[in-house]
């Protein structure tokens, strides 16, 4: 995770994380004094106990299970409050993406980083910095503490002793990263098999692909499944070993002890038995989640290139149109490649407000390219495209859009109500003025099949609606549009041409007095436009 990353998260989660981390530090200050006042009652056990050691003993064994509950606030707020928060941060990154950009990453791939990359971050985050922060360092820095005030000749031992385990621990972690990061491989890779044969039903069930699909499914699983075992497998013999180090170590401070090569209480060697084993276990969580931390920062990095990819200044630069209405449109001299690619050539087009026009051509000509470029999605090449003679690329995309209805061959359907999908935020319009419109589309018998009418939920997908009812239903909200540029790009394909027919003749008079551009295959279209533009 990049540090101005790192600094964005802590700026929206500071005082969580604080909390957090003073909760930890102090749980681990409290674990150390009463290992210390344990060594005092053991210690002063023949001469009677003081009430002051008892008391404050207590204290240290209670307060760090209360503060350990109470960690468990910021712990979840942080926990999940990361992960939707750079779940966010997309959505927020997607409204000013440069579309270009956006295009070359794949809606599959994009969601697989998404996903993978918010849970690496939250871990990256709350499992790794902050329990450094609030557990591991303060553990090793509070228990060497206590243990100098016992015995200072005691650091160089525990000084070697660490650097052998740091050592032997590293050796064995660096092979199991290893085998993680082959995992994290594979596992995109059967999340790449799933998301497509999910999303790919018809194509892969017509082209049968499915069974070829859920051979590769099913060989990957196996690796990965033969992985994960060896991965536990490490894990245990890690701990074992280590556990067994930290032992030869307490072992052999006890024969140091008993030998008379260390003077030591009774009770300061039970509390450096109990010291040595707490400066030991960070050393063994830190190697661990330090793995973890490097394979989840791979993750991570990827949903940052996507993060980093450049924005499309014009939504958030450029002057307004404030209250002017577009009434014209031209291309001048317009070129566009993409990726070396020539798509547009010397396109000199120019459309006035009060005419429709129909963009004609092969598949792959450059027509929807074009209705692209003018909506300022794609940016020309050379040439100028020109809004009410302004140039486009010196006008706020956003206030640009306040005046454009488009709709696409793929309509969107959103969560929520039919009410919501028609009007959107709109309270201001009446359910019979929706029912009308719902008539003017061809929907009155979907409408009528529907228990409970506009308040149905339509869901993400619009389940259940077929092309041709999705394309109606974009269709009416057009009814409720001040927008004066109309773009159509192929907004009809989904339809019979009886329904075609009776959905352009009703939304004819709503065109009067607007610029509307229209992308069609069907010839019979083109009795509705007034001039023909040629691909």
């Amino acid at each position: 995770m990049k540090a101005q990353n790192i600094r964005h998260l802590i700026k929206y989660f500071k005082n969580l994380t604080v909390t957090y981390i003073i909760l930890g530090v102090l749980c681990q200050l409290l674990k150390s004094i009463n290992i210390l006042y344990y060594q005092n009652i053991l210690d002063g056990f023949s001469k009677g106990l003081s009430p002051w050691s008892l008391l404050i003993y207590s204290t240290t064994l209670i307060l760090p299970l209360i503060l350990a509950y109470l960690s468990e606030y910021p712990k979840s707020k942080l926990y999940h409050g990361i992960y939707y928060f750079l779940k966010k941060e997309v959505l927020e990154k997607i409204s000013h993406i440069d579309y270009l950009s956006y295009m070359t990453f794949g809606s599959g791939n994009l969601l697989q980083k998404i996903e993978v990359g918010a849970l690496a971050g939250r871990s990256i985050y709350v499992d790794f910095y902050c329990h450094i922060l609030r557990e591991l360092l303060p553990s090793l820095i509070f228990n060497i503490l206590f243990i100098s005030l016992i015995d200072l000749s005691l650091i160089p031992f525990i000084t070697l002793g660490y650097l052998i385990v740091f050592l032997i621990s590293k050796f064995l972690l660096t092979y199991l990263e290893r085998i993680k990061r082959e995992n994290l491989i594979n596992e995109e890779a059967l999340n790449s098999i799933l998301t497509r044969s999910v999303f790919e039903i018809v194509t892969f069930r017509i082209n049968r692909r499915y069974k070829s699909e859920i051979r590769k499914y099913e060989s990957l699983s196996e690796k990965v499944v033969d992985n994960v075992t060896s991965m536990t497998l490490i894990h245990e013999l890690f701990f074992t070993i280590f556990a067994i180090l930290v032992a030869i170590i307490q072992i052999l401070l006890l024969a140091l002890v008993l030998t008379g090569h260390i003077s030591l209480t009774v009770g300061g060697l039970v509390a450096v038995l109990a010291y040595i084993d707490n400066i030991y276990t960070p050393i063994a969580i830190f190697n661990v989640i330090f793995v973890n931390y490097r394979l989840n920062k791979v993750s991570y990095e990827r949903l940052a290139e996507f993060y980093m990819a450049p924005d499309d200044l014009g939504l958030t630069s450029g002057k307004k149109l404030f209250h002017e209405k577009i009434t014209n449109v031209r291309l001048v001299d317009v070129d566009l490649s993409i990726s070396n690619k020539e798509i547009l050539c010397s396109v000199n087009l120019n459309f006035e407000k009060g005419k429709i026009y129909a963009l004609t051509g092969k598949s792959g000509s450059g027509k929807s390219t074009c209705v692209k470029t003018i909506l300022g999605l794609l940016k020309a090449t050379s040439g100028e495209i020109l809004i009410n003679d302004r140039k486009l690329s010196s006008i706020n995309l956003d206030d640009y859009y306040k005046d454009v209805f488009y709709i696409s061959q793929e309509v969107p359907i959103f969560e929520g109500s039919l009410r919501e999908n028609i009007i959107f935020e709109n309270e201001k319009i009446t359910d019979l003025e929706i029912i009308e419109v719902l008539e003017n589309c061809g929907l009155k018998n979907f409408f009528g099949k529907l228990e409970k009418g506009l308040d149905t939920s339509l869901g993400e997908k619009g389940l259940n609606i077929s092309g041709g009812e999705r394309q109606r239903i974009a269709f009416t909200r057009l009814y409720f549009s001040q927008a004066n540029l109309i773009i159509f790009d192929e907004a009809t394909s989904a339809m019979d041409e009886k329904t075609e027919e009776f959905i352009l003749n009703n939304v004819l008079p709503l065109l009067e007095n607007k610029l509307t551009i229209m992308i069609t295959h069907h010839k019979k279209n083109l009795k509705f436009v007034d001039e023909v533009v040629s691909f």
